[in-house]
């Protein structure tokens, strides 16, 4: 059975020795996932309880820059009042020390999270398995490069604009 081209497909996670999961990268003939998850746009703030924003950011190959990035992203989210940030590193199967510099990240950071993948499997892919690992924990997921190629500080204005848009239903492609 083909996946729904609209879905993220299914990532198996695999229990490891240390405190962060390896997860498999989906495969193109796995089936849909059971649970129905689908695109839908941000729901408005609760103002008694903070959302979840998770950043994700694939990463192959980025030890050079990803200690940098995780100290620029810090000083960002403390600017974050009322809002609960965490960061998904997506390891995509690299060769050089990044699924390290994600451990150690971890451990000093604890809003940092990652998921490493058991081979590369490329850019889109490693963020989609990275966007459905945290889908049912997060009211809204931003995507950017390691190497912060995008301007980080839009992210708050972004995450305010995102709240005032009413929930939608999802269209059916």
């Amino acid at each position: 059975m083909r996946a729904h081209p609209h879905r993220p497909p299914q990532s198996v996670t695999h229990a490891t020795a240390g405190h962060l999961p390896v997860v498999s990268p989906p495969r193109r003939d796995m089936a849909p996932s059971s649970r129905k998850r689908h695109c839908e746009t941000i729901k408005p703030k609760n103002s008694k309880t903070a959302s979840m924003i998770y950043i994700v950011i694939p990463c192959y190959n980025e030890q050079e820059v990803l200690e940098d990035t995780t100290g620029k992203l810090a000083s960002l989210i403390a600017t974050m009042e009322g809002e609960q940030v965490r960061i998904l590193y997506t390891d995509d199967g690299s060769r050089d020390a990044t699924w390290a510099l994600i451990g150690q990240m971890h451990d000093r950071y604890p809003f940092v999270e990652g998921v490493r993948l058991a081979h590369n499997v490329g850019h889109q892919r490693a963020l989609w398995a990275g966007m459905e690992a945290v889908a049912s924990r997060a009211e809204a997921i931003v995507s950017i490069d390691a190497d912060l190629q995008d301007d980080i500080r839009v992210i708050p204005r972004m995450v305010a604009c995102a709240g005032s848009v009413p929930p939608t239903r999802p269209s059916s492609v």
